[in-house]
């Protein structure tokens, strides 16, 4: 089962993954403190599933809505739905686009453990 630490990660990759994309195809440079800030929000999104229904309180049994599929849906068509839109700008929907893949590590993780992802709850 991951751990904290391999959610950290893998939230890191993602959202230095989502920036890396960002600068390649909108042809921007590299900011260092851009790439400090999508590596931190991506580590901290990354846990949000844990803070909202942490293993030590609730116990083995722990995932509910915040680690269900439903969530991976709606967070995902939500983001298609910021890109899709033209009320935000490019560098908004990167941003959203970044935490979604952060937030999605974490249940991509966490599905293929045993115990997989509930439906809902």
């Amino acid at each position: 089962m991951p751990n904290r630490q391999e959610h950290v990660w893998w939230g890191v990759i993602a959202g230095l993954g989502v920036y890396a994309t960002y600068t390649y195809f909108e042809k921007k440079e590299i900011n260092l403190g851009h790439v400090a800030l999508s590596a931190l929000s991506g580590a901290l999104v990354a846990t949000v599933p844990d803070v909202l229904e942490p293993a030590k309180i609730l116990g083995p049994n722990h995932r509910g809505i915040a680690h269900s599929l439903v969530a991976l849906a709606v967070s995902t068509i939500g983001t298609k739905k910021v890109f899709d839109s033209e009320e935000f700008t490019v560098e908004q929907k990167y941003i959203i686009g970044g935490l979604t893949t952060a937030f999605g590590s974490h249940l991509i993780l966490d599905s293929m453990t045993p115990k997989g992802l509930p439906l809902l709850f």
